[in-house]
């Protein structure tokens, strides 16, 4: 049987957000030394705020829609650049909520927005 990736990004945000209610807080620094990254990255009108984060491998990112344009967060580069299906997130396209993911693998990650090319973020999860 194959899930509809809408439904189950849908499920995974609802759950993460849940989770995310209970109080956790990843500590890691983002790269810029500018505080805390407590584990939400802000989709504000066409930017990330902050765009570049490094976290722990098994910790998630969750994605809170602030601005009013429509958003989305994509893994990869950019939309003409096929994304790995073994590890793809795509939220829907949206204007407000949230989006979440786990991170299970040390790497790099880039996403971007499916309908602002220019708004690209960057999650380094660290061992």
């Amino acid at each position: 049987m194959q899930i509809n990736r809408t439904l189950f990004a849908a499920c995974l945000a609802a759950s993460l957000a849940i989770v995310a209610s209970c109080g956790d807080d990843d500590s890691s620094n983002p790269p810029d030394g500018s505080g805390t990254f407590n584990g939400t990255i802000r989709v504000v009108d066409n930017a990330f705020s902050p765009s570049d984060v490094s976290i722990t491998v098994g910790d998630s990112v969750t994605w809170r829609w602030e601005g009013n344009n429509t958003h989305t967060v994509t893994e990869g580069t950019s939309p003409t650049v096929p994304p790995d299906a073994e590890k793809l997130f795509d939220s829907p396209s949206k204007t407000s909520g949230t989006f979440g993911y786990r991170f299970t693998t040390a790497e790099t990650v880039n996403y971007f927005c499916r309908i602002h090319s220019g708004m690209k973020g960057i999650v380094r999860v660290k061992p």
